[in-house]
């Protein structure tokens, strides 16, 4: 019985010793371990890092995308401090309108009548807006598209419109309304309604005509008013246009 005993501790004496034997190498592979997995840790740590620099970053675009702002509404008054503000600014579409006539000459309307009736219809003056650049929508409210193209009617980019003063007006039987807007106050001096906007921009040019005639100046002009749509993406921040008429 003793025996075995003896036996059983030599056994447990030579199993423990093999044990301390193989524990040096066991440590050096943990050791070794440990490095790997705090190496991975600092390179996914400075990832995470980045990418919330650039979630950051993106979230701060966003949201001077995503101004909560809105232009002028018809018949709402301009605040005299933000209109001399802004006439205190330096027009950033003044180089798109150099075309634009200085010396005036008496003008008188004539409507045109045998306008083509195949083109594309825009059923909302909005739909329309959706394709105007920002640097023809003037002072934010008023779109005055600047082409090298003369005076009267023209069919332009499959579309019918009347030209004056290098300005496109157009001339369709889509439904719409034209302003008559003083240059210098920026108000709408009048809005001329009708079955379509052909039948609108006539009313307007001839009361525009009559108007400066009697100035001797492009005082007046004749423009369709922007017509904002917050739920469609337009792709520009009215924020980098300061001297619009938004607020």
């Amino acid at each position: 019985m003793f025996e075995k005993i003896d036996n059983i501790e030599v056994k447990y004496k030579c199993v423990s010793k093999l044990k301390r034997e193989k524990n040096p190498n066991k440590m050096k592979k943990y050791l070794i371990f440990l490095g790997i997995f705090a190496i991975v840790n600092l390179l996914f740590a400075d990832s995470f890092s980045e990418i919330k620099k650039i979630d950051s970053s993106e979230q701060k675009s966003h949201k001077t995308i995503t101004v909560k702002k809105r232009p002028l509404q018809p018949n709402e008054p301009i605040p005299q401090s933000v209109l001399k503000k802004i006439k205190k600014l330096k027009p950033i579409q003044k180089k798109h309108y150099k075309s634009l006539k200085k010396v005036y000459k008496t003008h008188i309307h004539k409507p045109y009548d045998k306008v083509e009736q195949k083109y594309y219809h825009f059923k909302n003056p909005k739909f329309y807006c959706y394709k105007i650049s920002p640097k023809y929508i003037y002072r934010g409210l008023w779109i005055r598209w600047i082409v090298d193209l003369p005076d009267g009617y023209v069919f332009y980019q499959g579309y019918p419109y009347y030209v004056f003063n290098h300005c496109l007006h157009r001339y369709s039987d889509d439904p719409g309304n034209y302003e008559l807007v003083d240059s210098y106050t920026y108000e709408t001096y009048a809005t001329f309604y009708g079955s379509n906007l052909k039948e609108s921009y006539d009313r307007a040019a001839f009361v525009r005509d009559l108007l400066n005639n009697q100035l001797g100046e492009f005082r007046y002009f004749v423009a369709e008013r922007f017509v904002y749509d917050p739920e469609y993406h337009y792709g520009w921040n009215p924020n980098d246009y300061p001297d619009w008429l938004w607020f």
